[in-house]
């Protein structure tokens, strides 16, 4: 079982004092974690790495404005001070029957930098993304989409340890605090084509030495909710690769649905939309929350939970989730 827990680190480095707190359904900061941290002044913090991960933010196509919990996400960001922001795609609204202009896309994304980008960086959080089927679709016929996303975020590139960026922002790996990240093109409902896959290979073994490997992409390997069966990538070479070298965890948008699942001795873990969209898991009655993820890493292990409600801190409990999905079960079973 994994434990509820999370526990954030926030150093101030000026005053050089770890305030340390815990929460089990919220992530809402108390007087007892002051109290906790003047106890524990003088220890020395574990090496830990905090991220938030969201997704699919993107509301009707064409919108060039964001709703409430895209906002409220934000705010909570800045509040938790993680490490970064992993967005795994469908940051704006492309796609759709009406053609747009390159000037209209350029206006989207301005409004996306304006309520996400911007606010994050301008408070020291990376925002890492990895392209979704609505903003930077790898098919021919959303060419453009594809340039300008490629236009914006070399324009908005974070401050990361980039291992290989010969590809950003459509692939590349970084690494942080002992924990190796790949970031996909995944963006067809079909396997990553031989040059990727290549890709993946090299990248995997240079994280040999890292003691956590995450890789990051927009379709998920297997189908989460329902409605998108088959928007899946189903790639069991993939599959296969990241056995061999033993990846962690695989996270995922598009579906709509957070899950995290277990598979191979990965745990695939598929977002929660933040926009329009909601979707049933298979296998549950109920519609998935608007809600993010928060995931840590640590010498000790690795902890996921995701959080909804109005202000995105009541925590999803485990059992309210299908024991499985498909081939994955989830991720608190044996």
């Amino acid at each position: 079982m994994f434990n509820r827990k999370i526990l954030l680190i926030i150093s101030i480095t000026a005053l050089n004092v770890a305030v340390c707190f815990t929460t089990s359904t919220s992530l809402s900061a108390s007087a007892s974690a002051n109290a906790n941290a003047n106890a524990n002044a003088n220890a020395k913090p574990e090496q830990q790495t905090n991220i938030i991960v969201i997704s699919d933010l993107n509301g009707s196509y064409g919108s060039t404005s964001y709703g409430r919990a895209v906002k409220t996400a934000v705010r909570r960001i800045q509040q938790l001070t993680p490490d970064m922001v992993i967005i795994t795609g469908d940051m704006v609204a492309g796609q759709g029957r009406i053609r747009r202009s390159k000037k209209h896309y350029q206006q989207m994304w301005s409004a996306f930098h304006e309520t996400v980008t911007i606010p994050l960086t301008n408070s020291y959080i990376p925002v890492v993304v990895t392209p979704g089927n609505h903003d930077g679709s790898k098919y021919p016929k959303y060419k453009l989409e594809r340039v300008v996303f490629n236009e914006q975020w070399k324009k908005y590139k974070p401050q990361i340890d980039f291992v290989d960026e010969s590809h950003y922002p459509e692939h590349y790996s970084f690494s942080h605090n002992g924990t190796f990240f790949i970031s996909l093109d995944a963006t067809t409902s079909s396997k990553l084509d031989s040059a990727q896959i290549r890709w993946v290979k090299e990248q995997l073994r240079k994280s040999a030495k890292y003691k956590h490997k995450v890789l990051f992409g927009h379709l998920p390997q297997y189908a989460f909710t329902k409605g998108r069966e088959r928007g899946i990538l189903n790639d069991s070479e993939l599959q296969n690769i990241m056995k061999r070298h033993k990846v962690d965890v695989f996270l995922s948008g598009h579906h709509h649905g957070y899950y995290p699942g277990e598979v191979d001795g990965i745990r695939m873990v598929s977002q929660a939309a933040l926009g329009s969209g909601l979707r049933y898991l298979i296998g549950s009655s109920r519609r998935s929350h608007k809600a993010m993820t928060s995931i840590s890493f640590s010498e000790t292990g690795i902890q996921i939970e995701a959080y909804r409600g109005r202000n995105l801190d009541i925590l999803i409990s485990r059992e309210s989730l299908p024991t499985h999905i498909g081939p994955m079960i989830r991720d608190d079973l044996p």
